[in-house]
């Protein structure tokens, strides 16, 4: 991203921490997302990366540090004060969290609801122009059963941009699908940034969508950030950490298995491919 020293972080984290019990989970993270940026936070399994998720949306207030969505505290308020605050971002779980009982349609209608609007034509109308955005125009009167996996991840993003957010909140949008699907939910991600102009923060492990989609990239590691930087700085970075994590490196001695028909570097080729997508044609633009 272009310097951004006058502009306003729609996203500041700053020096947050958090513990459960006796685990800490947050110690002293700190990190900010610009208007339109689309950043992602990866890191290993227990990271913290989805607890700050929490954090963002007030659903957890950190123990210490603060917390702000587009210049206002949302972190340790009264809850009433935090709505105006939420009203402003979408979010998508990691497994969608569709109802079982509604329809496509009814699914990606209930956030508007919450928020008041009954007038039927204009639930109607944005109902349908938000599932016409992630491609699923004539899907509405389906039930969450009857859909495929890819597809509930569509309803998914539907209902988190139906409210018109400024921001959207990624929880693993990738997880359990296969690999073409999986492409193609990652395109949609980074078009509806690109062309709605939206603030995207996503929580992911899949390393070729970062490449493809991300314009800032988050290390966390044991509840602190080890590193952040570009994707091209990512691919360059000299931390072995980073290319272990990027390249899906777990120091395993597959020589040892003996078997000529495996190949060990199916992980770094498919970051390869990647990187390729992204760099080859355009230094830029992702897409």
């Amino acid at each position: 991203m272009s310097d951004t020293s006058n502009i306003q972080p729609f996203i500041k984290v700053d020096q947050i921490t958090q513990q459960f019990g006796t685990q800490k989970v947050l110690n002293g993270v700190s990190f900010e997302v610009f208007p339109g940026e689309l950043v992602a936070l990866i890191g290993g399994s227990g990271a913290g990366k989805s607890v700050i998720l929490k954090h963002l949306d007030g659903l957890l207030d950190p123990l210490t540090g603060h917390i702000y969505i587009d210049g206002q505290e949302i972190s340790n308020i009264p809850e009433k004060k935090k709505y105006p605050m939420r009203k402003k971002l979408g979010f998508m779980f990691q497994q969608g969290a569709l109802f079982d009982s509604m329809t496509v349609f009814e699914n990606v209608a209930f956030p508007l609801g919450e928020a008041g609007i009954t007038d039927e034509k204009e639930l109607e109308k944005r109902v349908m122009d938000a599932l016409a955005s992630v491609g699923l125009q004539g899907s509405e009167d389906k039930m969450p059963a009857n859909i495929s996996g890819g597809m509930i991840k569509r309803v998914a993003v539907a209902r988190a941009i139906v409210s018109d957010p400024q921001c959207l909140l990624y929880d693993e949008p990738t997880a359990g699908l296969d690999p073409i699907v999986s492409d193609s939910v990652s395109y949609l991600i980074r078009n509806i940034c690109i062309n709605q102009g939206i603030t995207t923060l996503i929580v992911t492990h899949d390393m070729s969508s970062v490449i493809h989609i991300a314009d800032r990239i988050i290390y966390l590691k044991e509840g602190t950030i080890h590193w952040q930087g570009t994707p091209r700085d990512m691919i360059d970075s000299p931390d072995p950490m980073i290319q272990d994590f990027l390249h899906g490196v777990s120091g395993e001695d597959w020589n040892k298995l003996n078997n000529p028909k495996l190949n060990p570097d199916f992980q770094q080729n498919i970051i390869q491919d990647a990187i390729n997508d992204r760099f080859s044609t355009q230094t830029s633009q992702p897409l």
